[in-house]
């Protein structure tokens, strides 16, 4: 069977939305990294020049918490937060760390390590999940307390994934630092977020007209 495309409809069809593949095929090991250490916008850094594999990521907050302030503690700096109520584990109190590979490239976390630090209380709990781009969500640990700012010592979190069925992401996923159970005047902060994963596929670069 013949297909006919007519001259018109096809350059229609061109400018409308035009495809190709560039052909690299990427099979690297990325570690990203967010130093959350000043009061600017959260940026990760890449290792390698692998940041070319992804999208632009970004660092959301839970309707229930809010950036508080940059502090100093037991040697490390901390970007930290505060709830606007006390509730328990729950999207609402989300940290997420969101990253996107280009087209044609999928990302499987390996590692995850970060530190955190309670200030000036005994309440305040963390539980650590992946969400993959399919919706997938796994849970990584649950209800780790921080370490308190006068105990001399801070909490470093550190995460092998690798026992873990974890789908590869394609599009949009997410680290998640669920912060609860924390008083709406007290505050926990996070430093050093440190993400290591798998990132393969054929890069597709889509030009849109």
């Amino acid at each position: 069977m013949k297909i006919r495309m007519y001259p018109a409809l096809f350059t229609g069809f061109l400018f409308s939305f035009f495809v190709y593949a560039n052909g690299q095929t990427v099979d690297a090991v990325t570690t990203i990294t967010w130093p959350h250490d000043t009061p600017d916008d959260p940026v990760a850094t890449y290792s390698e020049n692998t940041g070319d594999y992804f999208k632009p990521d970004y660092v959301s907050l839970g309707s229930n918490l809010n950036y508080l302030r940059v502090r100093e503690s037991n040697g490390e700096t901390f970007r930290t937060y505060q709830p606007n109520s006390q509730t328990g584990s729950g999207p609402d109190n989300v940290i997420g760390f969101h990253i996107w590979p280009v087209t044609g490239l999928s990302f499987t976390p390996t590692h995850v390590s970060f530190k955190a630090q309670r200030y000036g209380t005994d309440s305040g709990l963390l539980d650590v999940k992946w969400k993959s781009s399919d919706g997938t969500g796994v849970v990584i640990a649950t209800a780790l307390k921080p370490a308190r700012d006068n105990s001399g010592s801070f909490t470093s979190a550190d995460y092998d994934l690798s026992g873990l069925t974890i789908p590869a992401s394609d599009g949009e996923c997410a680290l998640q630092i669920i912060l609860y159970d924390l008083g709406n005047t007290k505050e926990v902060g996070l430093a050093d977020i440190v993400l290591t994963g798998t990132i393969s596929g054929t890069i597709i670069q889509v030009t849109t007209y």
